[in-house]
């Protein structure tokens, strides 16, 4: 009852300075007042606009990535490192020689004769030593390189891509050549030739060969 009066009382005292109750403004707790009906519109156009471009599920040739093309013709980044070469356990002295070089992936020397002299059997004995021959052309450049023992006779030509192996013809992935104006031999692929041991070390660039 007293609050009916109460609340009487405020409308009779705003009545009487002349303020009328019927539009008394609407407070909103953080700001002014949102259309609701224009958010909504808005959210409905930026959801066709995000739409309205279709994916293309087919790219053109320029909205794709190429790499470019690599050159088969670059050298190797080896190419011309100095090689250590151990033959049988025995790491050889290459000094007042040539050191063996790294070129096309392979180790190339011209001390041919004297690293595979050095080569032993599985008992420690010298019969796999090869011994060797170099026949020098007399009319052109091109030198032939014969190395041989009791079991294998291994023949050469300069710039050639096959050798013989006791008389059958072995394809060989690079050829002796000139090397600074040197005759140099393609150390892996003899060693090869006479089946033996092989390991290169590319962390040191160690060449073991034996048996």
């Amino acid at each position: 009852m007293k609050i009916k009066i109460l609340t009487l009382f405020i409308v009779i005292l705003l009545g009487g300075c002349g303020i009328n109750t019927g539009t008394l403004p609407q407070v909103y707790p953080n700001s002014q007042p949102t259309d609701e009906t224009k958010l909504s519109d808005s959210i409905k156009s930026n959801q066709v606009n995000e739409t309205s471009q279709p994916v293309d599920a087919n790219p053109t040739p320029s909205q794709t990535y190429s790499a470019p093309p690599v050159s088969t013709q670059l050298p190797s980044p080896y190419d011309g490192t100095e090689v250590r070469v151990i033959v049988s356990g025995q790491e050889l002295d290459f000094t007042g020689r040539k050191k063996p070089v790294m070129k096309d992936g392979e180790v190339f020397s011209e001390s041919f004769d004297y690293i595979f002299a050095h080569l032993k059997d599985a008992d420690g004995k010298d019969s796999a030593a090869l011994h060797v021959i170099l026949r020098r052309a007399v009319d052109g450049p091109t030198n032939t390189i014969i190395f041989f023992n009791s079991d294998y006779e291994i023949v050469i030509v300069e710039g050639e891509n096959t050798f013989t192996k006791n008389g059958e013809i072995i394809p060989m992935a690079v050829p002796a050549q000139q090397i600074d104006g040197v005759l140099m031999v393609p150390l892996l692929i003899i060693a090869a030739a006479i089946e033996a041991v092989v390991v290169m070390d590319m962390t040191e660039f160690t060449l073991s060969i034996y048996y």
